[in-house]
């Protein structure tokens, strides 16, 4: 940690511990759970966090970065970043060309925004100089995006996950050059023009665990975030496709497409979701690959539901279930149990409470025979699942305890599958008219929802603020208040 010479208190991260109504001693709880997984952890006291608070000393960066993470904000927005010169011109050692819609003098910010409304197809040679020449305090412009320096790190570790595979260039220019990737979509790949059969095997490796990464990033950053990711390694899989082992190619590109399609799903952008997704069906039907086709129709079905449509949203995820029904390895049963339990919400939307409950009973038995918890599915993703079933049958106090018990086992960082318990849980309450226990939901989720902007659960969100509860509670002037004070935090998002 570093020390601060004079001591000037932290408010931002105060405010934020005070939103929350958490003590010193629960930050220190919190950030032991985000660090569960982590070997060689830092120790962290309710003492530390005070004087981090106080301004008399600075928490290390692996802090700063769960720190980030637990209250969902970006580094300025804690406080933790120190103000740049963006006026003071890049040191002159490296003599570049630099691309004619780049105009002089340069500045250390100025390529990166010029990229940003550059619509040229191509990148030129002279481009990719410049890019490898910038400082790396430049990739701090992704964080006027919203980005904080962990969003930065997380996405470039996996995005040149291929990295050993390629020339061997110096940390600084892979730093750059994946900054260049996010921004661009890709950049030609220095390569050997024979790689070896070890070569071609650890990067079909490495290209395949980058993916598995950018599925696990999915349940915790924001969608724009894990669409950027996404469209790099599409970029990446395409130059280095001759290099890759063709019977790994289609699975590669069905999980890449449907990450991408995932990620345009929450953005609420659910006709090129769909595209996509058939992009990753094509793909996985090339190779008869069952689960990544049934993994695919899924996410088409979530998006026709979304559109209301739900007949067909059960009829798309009833053919995807078949399609894995006579699989037996963990995921294709993990797989069939998410896919059952969705039906059973489609079936409760179509009022077929038979149908509902029967296929949420199957959900349950294939449950027991996989580990927990599980970010894709798991036991709170079925409890969550029959919540919003019995929310839709009116069965309001059952919503209300089976959606309680889901949110208690979600960890804090899955915030996309944190959302989507607890928007039907505030509903339940409301419904169930407990007002208290309505706005306490609401004042813990509206943080959450407004640092991973993403618009189609931010929307489900406020058409809950702007109609269900104020009908509810027309005159109580302490709901209009919070209610108010959540819209215009979103507002500001």
């Amino acid at each position: 940690m570093e020390s601060i010479d004079k001591a000037k208190p932290n408010t931002l991260l105060r405010q934020q511990r005070l939103l929350r109504g958490w003590s010193l001693r629960e930050v220190v709880d919190q950030l032991c759970k985000l660090c569960e997984e982590e070997k060689d952890i830092p120790g962290v006291t309710a003492d530390m966090v005070s004087k981090w608070e106080r301004g008399e000393r600075k928490p290390s960066r692996f802090y700063q970065a769960k720190l980030c993470l637990l209250y969902g904000k970006t580094a300025d927005q804690l406080g933790f970043l120190e103000i740049i010169d963006e006026s003071l011109p890049l040191a002159s050692n490296t003599a570049v060309s630099y691309p004619s819609f780049i105009q002089g003098p340069f500045t250390s910010t100025r390529a990166i925004d010029a990229l940003l409304n550059n619509q040229q197809a191509e990148v030129s040679e002279a481009l990719a100089t410049h890019l490898l020449s910038l400082s790396g305090r430049q990739l701090a412009t992704l964080t006027h995006l919203g980005w904080t320096q962990q969003d930065i790190m997380k996405a470039l570790q996996i995005v040149l996950q291929g990295e050993t595979a390629m020339a061997n260039i110096n940390r600084r220019q892979v730093l750059q050059l994946g900054a260049s990737i996010l921004l661009l979509g890709g950049i030609d790949i220095p390569m050997r023009e024979h790689p070896s059969i070890e070569e071609r095997t650890q990067l079909t490796r490495t290209l395949g665990e980058g993916i598995a990464a950018g599925w696990t990033l999915f349940h915790t950053a924001s969608p724009a975030q894990v669409l950027a990711i996404s469209r790099s390694q599409l970029a990446l899989l395409q130059q280095v496709h001759s290099d890759v082992y063709p019977t790994v190619l289609p699975m590669l590109y069905s999980a890449v497409y449907r990450l991408s399609g995932a990620a345009l799903h929450f953005q609420g952008r659910y006709n090129d979701a769909h595209k996509a997704h058939e992009k990753a069906y094509i793909a996985a039907l090339d190779d008869a690959d069952v689960w990544n086709m049934a993994q695919s129709r899924s996410w088409q079905a979530y998006g026709l539901r979304a559109l209301n449509n739900y007949d067909d949203a059960l009829r798309v995820t009833d053919a995807a279930a078949r399609l894995v029904s006579q699989q037996t390895d963990t995921e294709s049963i993990r797989l069939q149990a998410r896919l059952l339990a969705f039906g059973a919400e489609n079936a409760a939307l179509l009022g077929d409470m038979r149908g509902s409950e029967s296929r949420l009973h199957a959900s349950e038995r294939l449950l027991e025979h996989l580990p927990a918890p599980h970010e894709e599915f798991d036991h709170a993703s079925w409890l969550q699942q029959a919540g919003v079933c019995a929310l839709h049958f009116q069965q309001n106090d059952i919503a209300a305890s089976r959606l309680e018990q889901a949110l208690s086992q979600l960890p804090v960082q899955w915030a996309l599958r944190y959302i989507s318990t607890a928007v039907p849980l505030a509903m339940a309450y409301t419904r169930m008219r407990e007002l208290d226990e309505a706005l306490r939901i609401v004042e813990k989720t509206v943080l959450i929802v407004r640092s991973v902007q993403a618009p189609a659960l931010t929307q489900e969100f406020q058409s809950f603020l702007e109609m269900e509860l104020p009908k509810t509670f027309p005159e109580n002037e302490r709901c209009r208040m919070i209610t108010l004070e959540a819209k215009q935090q979103l507002a500001l998002a």
